[in-house]
């Protein structure tokens, strides 16, 4: 890794990347460096954009190694009354009834092709973000994928998949690849170990 040592590996993700037994800590352990775990149950793509973007602006990024895990695109950052939540068409218990009443557009809010749009958009502005900070980083799906339109090619087109599993393809996601595969946490930190060095993103 041409030397450099790293001293935190940061993670932003959602509930997967959080577990007791996660492959975050596990793939720390073997890059040998500490861990900054800022994994949120429930949480958004949006708000792990938004929340890796504060992070690179308030921190010297010259000290972490970024590992971002996408979530599922069925998944809305929304205000209700001053406060953000995650809203998701297959959820109806909120502290706020008349939520609900949101579920009756659900198939707008959630079409896979803004959502997808939306999602390869975040990811390429976040990958841009991170090469003109000189960030060193790299992203996977955690259990989800982006979806392929004209409305998404040309951004897909541009993302960096050097620093990007596979981000197209639902199997290749953490969840779906363990699961089908009957295979551990432990395997997902060895994968993305193997996919770092052979990138060259350290």
């Amino acid at each position: 890794m041409d030397g450099e040592v790293f001293l935190k590996l940061v993670s932003f993700g959602d509930e997967l990347t959080i577990t007791k037994k996660n492959h975050v800590d596990l793939l720390a352990k073997q890059l040998g460096m500490s861990v900054v775990n800022n994994g949120l149950e429930d949480t958004s793509n949006q708000r792990i954009f938004s929340d890796v973007v504060k992070f690179i602006c308030e921190n010297n990024t010259n000290e972490y190694f970024f590992l971002i895990g996408w979530t599922s695109h069925q998944r809305q950052d929304i205000c209700w009354k001053d406060e953000y939540f995650t809203y998701r068409p297959d959820k109806r218990m909120y502290n706020d009834n008349s939520i609900n009443g949101m579920h009756r557009g659900d198939e707008v809010l959630f079409n896979p092709i803004l959502t997808s749009g939306q999602w390869a958009t975040m990811a390429l502005s976040l990958q841009e973000t991170f090469e003109f900070h000189d960030c060193k980083y790299f992203m996977y799906n955690t259990q989800d994928c982006i979806s392929v339109s004209d409305y998404t090619t040309k951004n897909i087109k541009s993302l960096k998949t050097t620093t990007y599993h596979n981000p197209l393809n639902k199997n290749s996601s953490m969840k779906y690849y363990l699961e089908q595969n009957s295979l551990q946490p432990q395997h997902w930190a060895d994968f993305l170990y193997c996919k770092i060095n052979a990138g060259g993103v350290l």
